[in-house]
């Protein structure tokens, strides 16, 4: 067998990307899986690799529907903690639907509950149709270490995408 040593298990996408590179690999953005806490294979991670030119190397977790963003079998949250202590910067976009046709009181919690409202620097809005009861698309960009998005006030609709950890 061609088992990897720790030292060369990846632990983030941009690892892969690094290894790669050595080898001459061209790599298309995907799903890969990686090892953020370098610890043991059992609780390596799916997470989804953006290798686009234009943009830095992302590591981005899927949330699951509690706003969680680890596999269930995952032991501890040190897989998280690992992935953030391994970038400067991270990115999340939020989509807020607008039934009564007004924007929505909005309050985002992060990581160690960190808030974010719509008038915070690091909160960008991307669209904006609540008047014709539509959506209202935020994306927030700011350190790793406040990101992912972990709490939405009640009663509001919304869907989240991924989490990216980049710089």
């Amino acid at each position: 067998q061609n088992l990897k040593s720790k030292a060369e298990k990846p632990r983030t996408c941009s690892d892969i990307y690094l290894q790669a590179s050595e080898t001459g690999q061209q790599l298309s953005s995907g799903n890969f899986m990686v090892d953020p806490n370098s610890g043991s294979s059992i609780d390596s991670m799916d997470v989804y690799c953006n290798f686009d030119v234009d943009q830095p190397v992302q590591t981005c977790l899927y949330p699951n529907a509690d706003l969680t963003y680890l596999p269930e079998t995952t032991i501890d949250s040190s897989q998280l903690i690992s992935v953030r202590n391994n970038y400067a910067l991270a990115k999340q976009t939020i989509t807020f639907n607008c039934p009564t046709g007004t924007r929505p009181e909005i309050i985002l919690t992060g990581h160690e509950e960190f808030s974010f409202s719509l008038d915070h620097e690091d909160v960008s809005i991307i669209s904006d149709d609540c008047e014709s009861n539509g959506s209202i698309q935020l994306e927030i960009t700011t350190m790793a270490k406040n990101l992912p998005i972990t709490h939405v006030e009640e009663g509001l609709e919304y869907e989240v995408d991924p989490v990216c950890f980049f710089g």
